[in-house]
């Protein structure tokens, strides 16, 4: 099985529950519940291939007549899909391709073609059900691409929409400043003309001594 990935905060502390967004959270996924699962799938096909097979080899018998001593296939059931292999004494004539009782024919050669098109795996044939773990596959990831393109459209939505609400435009800020140098100037100018102007009113009254 594949090791579950944790994380740790600083103090040892095992966080993974809490990681839940963002890319870390979607390599967790994919390294704790979507890669398990597909090789629980993987597994599950390689044994029972490799049950299916030894039992039918188990009704027939080889050219001689004798029934077979050991399995075709082994696996260890820890892990069918990775260590599914032919039993290493195992030899071709051994294989009984023969019915009992009629040593020499394909009788049960016939049963072992059968097994390919047989629904026996979880209401799949062999094919069939390869082809759903990989469907399966394709599925998931598909969704992980959907997800993610909804995911950059909702950022981009957000920083157009921050940028709307408290961005700074440079260009704007810039016409603003020579607004308001134009106002500031003018009301300069408004100032000294009044303050002349007083000037000017006063010097016309007369003084008195």
């Amino acid at each position: 099985a594949s090791p579950q990935a944790r994380i740790l905060d600083g103090r040892g502390n095992d966080i993974t529950s809490q990681i839940t967004e963002g890319q870390l959270a979607a390599s967790l996924q994919i390294q704790n519940s979507n890669i398990p699962g597909y090789q629980a799938s993987l597994d599950t096909l390689a044994k029972g291939l490799a049950d299916q097979v030894n039992a039918a080899l188990a009704q027939g018998v080889d050219a001689s007549g004798a029934a077979p001593s050991t399995n075709l296939f082994t696996y260890n059931p820890a892990g069918a899909a990775s260590t599914l292999a032919v039993t290493p004494s195992f030899t071709p004539d051994q294989i009984a391709a023969a019915s009992p009782g009629a040593p020499g024919g394909n009788g049960n050669a016939l049963s072992l073609a059968a097994l390919g098109t047989a629904v026996g795996l979880n209401g799949y044939t062999f094919t069939g059900f390869y082809g759903s773990v990989a469907t399966q596959v394709g599925q998931d990831i598909s969704d992980a691409q959907s997800s993610s393109d909804a995911q950059n459209q909702v950022l981009t939505q957000a920083q157009n929409l921050r940028q709307q609400v408290s961005g700074v435009s440079l260009d704007e800020e810039a016409a603003n400043l020579v607004e308001w140098q134009k106002a500031y100037d003018a009301t300069s100018k408004m100032i000294s003309v009044v303050n002349s102007l007083t000037d000017s009113a006063l010097s016309l009254i007369p003084t008195t001594g």
